[in-house]
């Protein structure tokens, strides 16, 4: 007799938590893989839902949301619009009206018909403050720039910010761009990223976006009046000329600005957020990391650093008094292809539902996810590829800016939400509680041969367990006690032949 064990234990969500707004409650990552001219398609990722929902939606020809995308929902998580950079996507799914066009030059000319602009964070979305159905839209532009005391360039800059007014009132509330490639600033920029954080407020908005080859920024206050006039802050050190692949995020207390890549190193500094200044720049060096591919995020609670570094996922401790030498190594790279080759970690994003997801640099099915980035170590639980998606993506996560402060109040030996995994009659063998916390019990369907057994391995493919399968047995035990909290990775072999495997969550209550 087949027994279904199903249990939950939901977590208490508070009136504060549910009173935030949920403008970055929609995602839409991936591009157009249709056979069609016509329509295109991308990955929907929802989180009004738990745990998100993932789809495909047709939406405009060519739409390839790469690293440059921004997504906006209104304060209820109601998809108003999306964007790779090139031209403004409505909740149809259609060009918004007069929302095509609103990059220039290089970009216009020769990225967007391809339908993505090639900027790191080149595109942000932020309410208008004390405006509800207003939104600003900033974009940056692409040059081929020669730098001083040089002949060419590899890489080139920015060289200007624009910003795009959208009204959702009109084109009956699917929005209209009334203003289109304002000028904010005009000036050598990098092409990676325009970032945003909150006022102290609570109201207005600073836009960040960085200087290239210098310890500088422009900042820009966001009010109910609209953008005033860009101020330049410098703080830290100076930034060399391999700034093509970063990251730069405000963590989400608003207190910190870190910027990285592997030829850079990880750049910290202080943020006031009621006078908008930076300070006590301060420099972790990444010498042997990978330069291909780059990723970083912060905790909800904004302690812990992560790092996405090619073949590497790091988290260092930002709180520690040598934040240096608190970094721990959390997963490395395997040899799973991802359909065709393993995906990597490259960028990197916090979403509403307190957990990062992490993308590869090659056309890729999945996302690694970060459950519980909160907690320290291996309780962080990082898993690879825990995210499959109905579709490619590549190289994208969307930039968006910080919404809420919600650190987890749930302890980091605890689980916030267990699924005891119900019984499967198609599978050989079914291993459940999943969490589980001391003992595993594993249902055999199917008769085995008398050398099967299942192995346990580690994030970093070690086998940390095994165990005999006798044969004529329908139940058998095991015990995970004295293992690390984290997600392991199980394999049934029968005849010296691997016929299942599957994942197995460890915690402890």
């Amino acid at each position: 007799m087949k027994y279904i064990f199903t249990y939950i234990l939901v977590a208490l969500i508070s009136a504060h938590l549910s009173a935030q707004p949920k403008h970055d409650y929609h995602w839409t990552i991936g591009y157009d893989t249709s056979s069609s001219t016509q329509v295109g398609n991308v990955i929907l990722m929802d989180f009004n839902s738990n745990p998100v929902q993932v789809q495909t939606l047709q939406t405009v020809e060519r739409m390839f949301s790469g690293a440059s995308n921004t997504t906006m929902s209104d304060t209820s998580g109601n998809l108003l619009f999306y964007t790779s950079g090139c031209y403004v996507v409505n909740a149809d799914h259609k060009i918004m009206d007069n929302g095509d066009s609103i990059n220039t030059g290089i970009i216009l000319q020769y990225y967007c018909p391809d339908g993505n602009s090639p900027n790191i964070s080149g595109a942000l979305a932020i309410p208008w403050p004390d405006s509800p159905n207003l939104y600003l839209l900033f974009v940056l532009d692409y040059e081929s720039i020669v730098f001083p005391g040089e002949t060419f360039t590899t890489t080139g800059a920015s060289a200007h910010l624009y910003y795009n007014i959208i009204d959702m009132t009109k084109a009956g509330g699917l929005g209209a761009v009334t203003q289109k490639n304002q000028v904010l600033i005009a000036d050598t920029l990098s092409r990676n990223g325009v970032k945003a954080c909150r006022h102290a407020n609570g109201r207005d908005w600073w836009v960040l976006v960085p200087v290239p080859r210098s310890n500088c920024y422009y900042i820009t206050l966001i009010s109910p009046d609209g953008p005033q006039s860009p101020q330049l802050i410098c703080s830290g050190t100076s930034w060399n000329k391999y700034e093509a692949e970063a990251q730069a995020f405000f963590t989400p207390d608003n207190k910190k600005f870190i910027r990285f890549n592997a030829l850079n190193g990880i750049h910290i500094h202080d943020f006031d957020n009621e006078q908008g200044i930076l300070s006590n720049g301060q420099v972790i060096p990444t010498e042997g990391f990978s330069v291909n591919a780059v990723g970083a995020a912060a905790s909800p609670n904004s302690r812990y650093l992560y790092i996405g570094a090619h073949n590497f996922l790091f988290q260092y401790d930002l709180e520690a008094p040598d934040i240096e030498t608190s970094r721990i190594l959390l997963l490395v790279r395997d040899n799973v292809p991802d359909p065709f080759v393993p995906s990597v970690f490259s960028l990197m994003a916090l979403a509403p539902d307190g957990k990062i997801y992490i993308s590869s640099v090659s056309s890729h099915l999945s996302l690694h996810i970060i459950h519980r980035p909160d907690c320290p170590g291996l309780y962080s639980l990082p898993e690879r590829r825990g995210l499959p998606l109905t579709s490619w993506n590549y190289f994208s996560v969307p930039n968006l800016a910080s919404y809420r402060n919600e650190p987890s109040n749930t302890p980091c030996d605890s689980m916030i939400v267990h699924t005891y995994t119900p019984i499967d009659g198609n599978k050989q063998v079914v291993l459940y509680p999943n969490p589980a916390y001391d003992l595993v019990q594993v249902l055999i369907n199917r008769p085995l041969s008398s050398d099967a057994h299942l192995t346990l391995f580690d994030q970093l493919g070690r086998n940390v367990l095994r165990v005999e399968l006798p044969v004529g047995q329908e139940h058998i035990q095991f015990d995970v006690a004295s293992l690390s909290p984290g997600i392991y990775y199980y394999v049934l072999t029968s005849e010296n032949i691997a016929i299942q495997n599957g994942k197995l969550v460890v915690g402890r209550l």
